[in-house]
């Protein structure tokens, strides 16, 4: 017998969708996969098939029915001399009672088939048919319960002549169910899987609603014993398997539906999804869910940020911390990054860290929220879109403080090495409150620097720029940004000069998001941040 590994698994589109099928068209497909599972079956003299579950793949009984109907002929038209064929009027009526045994041992029961071999087929609804494909199960001696080979998938050709559309509650528990199932194949099909989840990925409040759904019905079914009737048993009483999953979705308003793009992806591979709601079934809170059709929350994505005091964070920091905390994990889940900030930021060190993410990317058009029933400022959720920093063109810049605590009345002095060409470069300061002021130059066009240069600020005939913390404080937290392009730009346009005392350059200051915005209309593929916190700190 031949063993496939399961990281051969193709990635697997599932969908809610009947149809009817070109029986000419798909013969030779189904002759194909019943080829591949008896050359996989090697000596086996019996394999025993195993009817698709209609319950994990959303397809409509018929469809399945059909499925399992052609290709038990294939496999018996193509069967080999001295091959039986075990369809599911030969299994033992404890079979459809997948989820007890009643005290029939896990091997007893697969012995019970009276088969070499159990196939177990997977049928995945794609725009253009039906993926079919199968797992091979040993039931006979020794290999017992051991995975044999994940084969195929092939291509069912079929015709779409009706799309049917379900209730949300429905449409969540099939894409779960069925991404559970694709996940546990690419870890073991007889594990159980501890699973934790992240969400990646656009966001909308219809979507974060579904997938919520979608996530719950997905980890549980992970953590559930594997049906006996379709699953290899070998490991089923092992512990769970520990995996980290993340799970993302995308919404198209349809007119008359919605439909959910999921996708599940690990370390091991990943599965793919679509659900089909009746718009009809929407609840009305999300509705319209776009003005004129299409993708719903396009490019917008949805991260939160806590604060909390008392371990280096002022009460009338937390605010403005949240946010920075949200938005370094709305970058990293934008960019598919694994090394997300915590949920909580606790000290400015934290926030110092959160400000340099946006080296990576520039979150844009936001929407921050706070509760408004109970007005705290500690804990809010972002909404954004997040474009990336960076690329081929993009000139290499290395830039340093010369310290990270600055007294009140010291002067700031950046040091910056760049290359890759011509470079013109800015120099921004994000203030404590969360504005920001350009500090160089002073005029309008960023300066220009030849490749290969070493910029040293303030130069000469530069003026100098002081630190002073906050209004009323003595600690205060802020960060030169240095931008560098590849082509020139408007530096006056991201944000205005500084003002010529502290409480000048507040009131001059432009707002954070406004700088982020106008950051992300310049030529950013073009474009690279240095961020460089530092803390103004009162002598004590």
């Amino acid at each position: 017998m031949t063993r496939v590994p399961a990281t051969c698994l193709l990635l697997m589109l599932l969908c809610v969708l009947p149809a009817t099928g070109r029986a000419g068209a798909s013969s030779a497909a189904y002759a194909t996969l019943a080829q591949e599972i008896w050359r996989a079956a090697g000596s086996a003299t019996s394999v025993a098939v195993r009817p698709v579950d209609p319950d994990e793949t959303g397809l409509p009984e018929p469809v399945v029915r059909a499925l399992d109907d052609e290709l038990t002929a294939a496999l018996l038209a193509t069967a080999p001399a001295g091959r039986r064929v075990v369809t599911r009027r030969d299994l033992p009526a404890v079979w459809d009672e997948a989820l007890s045994f009643h005290g029939t041992g896990s091997r007893a029961l697969l012995r019970s088939v009276a088969a070499e071999v159990l196939v177990a087929p997977r049928a995945t609804p794609t725009r253009g048919g039906v993926a079919l494909s199968a797992v091979l199960v040993a039931v006979a001696g020794d290999e017992t319960g051991r995975a044999l080979a994940v084969l195929g998938p092939v291509a069912i050709p079929l015709t779409v002549e009706a799309l049917i559309a379900t209730t949300p509650a429905v449409a969540a528990r099939r894409a779960g169910v069925a991404l559970a199932e694709h996940v546990r194949l690419t870890v073991d099909p007889g594990a159980t899987v501890a699973a934790r989840l992240r969400r990646s990925g656009e966001r909308s409040p219809l979507a974060d609603w579904f997938l919520d759904q979608v996530a719950d019905h997905l980890i549980r079914r992970l953590a559930a014993r594997p049906l006996g009737v379709s699953r290899p048993l070998r490991h089923m009483d092992d512990a769970p398997v520990a995996l980290d999953l993340t799970l993302e979705g995308e919404v198209w308003d349809l007119g008359d539906r919605a439909d959910v793009h999921l996708r599940v992806a690990s370390s091991r591979g990943e599965a793919r999804a679509m659900a089909r709601m009746a718009m009809t079934t929407v609840p009305a809170r999300f509705l319209p869910l776009t003005r004129d059709g299409g993708r719903v929350g396009a490019g917008m994505h949805r991260a939160e940020g806590t604060a909390e005091a008392g371990r280096g964070l002022r009460r009338d920091e937390l605010d403005a911390a949240a946010l920075t905390l949200a938005r370094a994990r709305l970058v990293t889940d934008a960019l598919d990054q694994h090394d997300a900030p915590e949920a909580t930021v606790v000290d400015r060190e934290g926030v110092a860290a959160a400000l340099r993410i946006l080296e990576h990317g520039l979150p844009h058009e936001e929407r921050w929220r706070v509760d408004a029933a109970t007005g705290d400022r500690r804990h809010g959720a972002l909404r954004a879109r997040v474009i990336r920093l960076g690329g081929g063109g993009a000139p290499l810049v290395e830039a340093t403080l010369d310290r990270q605590v600055y007294r009140p009345g010291e002067p700031l002095r950046v040091r910056a090495r760049v290359g890759g060409g011509r470079v013109y470069l800015a120099l921004y300061v994000w203030q404590a409150d969360g504005t920001v002021v350009r500090v160089a130059p002073t005029g309008h066009q960023a300066r220009t620097l030849a490749a290969a240069t070493q910029f040293d600020w303030p130069g000469p005939g530069d003026a100098e720029v002081t630190v002073a913390p906050m209004p009323g404080v003595s600690r205060s937290l802020e960060a030169v940004i240095v931008v560098a392009s590849a082509v020139p730009f408007d530096a006056d346009r991201p944000a205005p000069v500084l003002g010529t005392t502290a409480e000048d350059s507040l009131a001059a200051a432009g707002d954070g998001a406004a700088f982020l915005d106008r950051l992300a209309a310049l030529d950013t593929a073009r474009m690279t941040l240095a961020v460089l916190p530092y803390q103004v700190q009162a002598a004590p």
